[in-house]
């Protein structure tokens, strides 16, 4: 008795943007002012601002870009 093979169709995938602009305010960033903001180092700066990243709504998704 033969296998039964599944039959597959191969499709690749792309996301439906690759890139964004967002604006933020000092009080999504924990700050009172740009004096305070600007105080902070590069990485406390850059961890802050992916925080707030991580928590908008998803901006991406994935899309069918060809198959075979």
């Amino acid at each position: 008795m033969e296998k039964n093979t599944k039959e597959t169709i191969n499709v690749r995938w792309d996301v439906n943007v690759t890139s964004g602009n967002e604006n933020i305010t000092l009080e999504e960033l924990e700050c009172e002012t740009m004096e305070e903001w600007n105080a902070l180092d590069e990485d406390e700066q850059r961890e802050r601002l992916q925080t707030v990243l991580n928590e908008l709504p998803e901006r991406t998704c994935i899309i069918v870009d060809a198959w075979d």
